[in-house]
């Protein structure tokens, strides 16, 4: 049984993915990887924030900024078990389905459901993790400009942590794109994932770019 994500240590979840007898991929590690750069994002707003040279509502939009952080934390932290699962009921299905498919001609209708159930899971736990991700990087990228001097290389680093997470939330989703069965359905998780790819590189690159601005 996995432990609560809030639970977790890098080295307790690390010491899990790394063992063979252990079903924890990289979107246990994408979603740990999401925690630490919101927690980042976090501190450079609460610090923006407490600027005296800063006007009321900036100072309100940081505050609401500090609030989303902690919510994703705790939604990242807890995505971790979430992944795992997944994962494991997965790998678990495909295997009865498969053991079903050498002994009749005709799967039962339950581990067909079983196994469509999995799959859905399985693509869409990370591609939802992604989507909080996504928001974490419109958030900085808002609220760059605002942010303390001396923080900037935080923030483009939370920035830069987000994007590579996200990418890997959506390789362990695509992956699954073969094994939905309805071709509809496949297609516009597919669109989705595309749009997801070049939409969060594009928004990483351009807080990047505006970080080596300001600490070069």
């Amino acid at each position: 049984m996995a432990q609560r994500g809030t639970n977790w240590t890098i080295t307790g979840l690390t010491d899990q993915v790394a063992r063979p007898d252990q079903f924890a991929g990289g979107g246990a590690v994408a979603a740990m990887s999401l925690a630490g750069a919101a927690a980042t994002a976090e501190l450079v707003f609460e610090l923006s924030s407490s600027r005296r040279k800063i006007s009321e509502a900036d100072r309100s939009r940081l505050r609401e900024a500090v609030a989303l952080c902690q919510r994703l934390r705790t939604i990242f932290e807890h995505a971790i078990d979430e992944d795992i699962a997944a994962l494991n009921e997965l790998m678990d299905s495909q295997s009865q389905l498969r053991s079903a498919r050498r002994q009749a001609d005709e799967i039962p209708a339950h581990i067909s459901e079983r196994s469509n159930e999995a799959v859905e899971a399985a693509t869409e736990t990370p591609l939802r993790v992604a989507r909080d991700g996504k928001r974490l990087l419109r958030t900085i990228e808002e609220l760059q400009p605002l942010a303390r001097a001396f923080t900037a290389s935080d923030l483009g680093a939370a920035a830069a942590t987000c994007s590579g997470a996200i990418t890997s939330l959506l390789l362990m989703a695509e992956v699954n794109l073969s094994l939905i069965n309805d071709e509809s359905t496949a297609t516009r998780i597919a669109q989705e994932i595309e749009d997801l790819y070049s939409q969060s590189r594009e928004q990483a690159d351009r807080i990047v770019a505006s970080t080596r601005e300001v600490i070069r």
